[in-house]
């Protein structure tokens, strides 16, 4: 009886004393974690692009604007900067024509709509005092675990959009826009290669 006792007062004492203990908070990100994984993201759907992979592609675009979305949720200012006003005028409409172009399985599209997106995040960087902070066209894919190739497309099927395909491009506007989307008639590459000239 004693020995029940004792260890029914012990049991009782751990008790009180983990109810005394205060509440671990769950666990939260920080700002620069969420812009971590949307920088991983951002490189895999260039080369979900590449590979054809649309799936992927739309994929990776919806997991880039749910992270933002979360983290603006988080972090609506951090640090003095506003960082949800920024990514909602700023990164959402880049988000939205890049949905669009994969939408659309359209190589041209998709790549204006990328670098797009690149040029907001790096304005969103140098707004918050962070310019040293530049990111880029990924020149090589971030993960080897990963087959960003679509399931049953032949490996030598897609065309790499990556360099030496720039330095092409720059020499052979019409016919890179061409091998980027075949479908593309031959006014519309002009109409297109012609604007880009304009805004060099």
């Amino acid at each position: 009886m004693q020995r029940i006792v004792t260890v029914t007062i012990a049991l009782a004492a751990s008790v009180v004393s983990a109810a005394a203990q205060p509440a671990k908070k769950p666990y939260e990100p920080g700002l620069g974690e969420f812009m971590t994984a949307t920088q991983l993201r951002h490189a895999k759907l260039w080369f979900a692009v590449q590979r054809g992979n649309w799936d992927l592609a739309a994929f990776e675009v919806d997991e880039i604007k749910e992270g933002l979305q979360d983290a603006a949720g988080l972090f609506p200012t951090f640090e003095g900067i506003p960082v949800a006003q920024m990514i909602k005028t700023i990164i959402d409409p880049r988000i939205e024509a890049l949905e669009e172009a994969v939408k659309e399985k359209s190589n041209v599209k998709f790549i204006v709509a990328f670098d797009q997106l690149t040029n907001g995040c790096n304005s969103c960087h140098a707004a918050a005092n962070k310019p040293f902070i530049r990111i880029q066209r990924p020149t090589a894919p971030p993960l080897t675990n990963q087959n960003l190739r679509p399931r049953n497309r032949n490996r030598g099927s897609v065309a790499p959009l990556t360099p030496p395909f720039d330095d092409f491009a720059e020499h052979s506007p019409h016919l890179a826009l061409h091998l980027l989307d075949p479908r593309l008639e031959r006014r519309e590459i002009r109409r297109i290669s012609g604007a880009r000239h304009r805004a060099q």
